[in-house]
């Protein structure tokens, strides 16, 4: 169908490909808005610190896309981060 579209727009106007543009944006946000998060942890539960075997709460997470990594900072100590093979849950 897009095919179709793309070349009755390229035979009417020689700007065919300003009109592509609306397409691929909300083509990129859907997919953005459709990714799932694997991190283990979620923010406000308490889990461990393997290190110092302290019990924190979890404050935020992100994704470190060059490490392919979540790290987490703790409400404890908020300026410190921490990733998730440093962090393990309560049984």
């Amino acid at each position: 169908m897009w095919r179709a579209v793309i070349a009755a727009i390229r035979k009417k106007t020689p700007y065919w490909r300003l009109f592509l543009y609306p397409f691929i944006f909300v083509n990129k946000l859907e997919r953005r808005y459709d990714m799932k998060r694997n991190n283990k942890f979620e923010a406000d539960e308490v889990v461990i610190l393997i290190s110092t075997g302290e019990k924190v709460t979890i404050n935020k997470s992100s994704y470190i896309a060059n490490m392919k990594r979540y790290s987490y900072t703790i409400k404890e100590n908020p300026s410190m981060f921490y990733f998730e093979d440093e962090l393990e849950t309560i049984d």
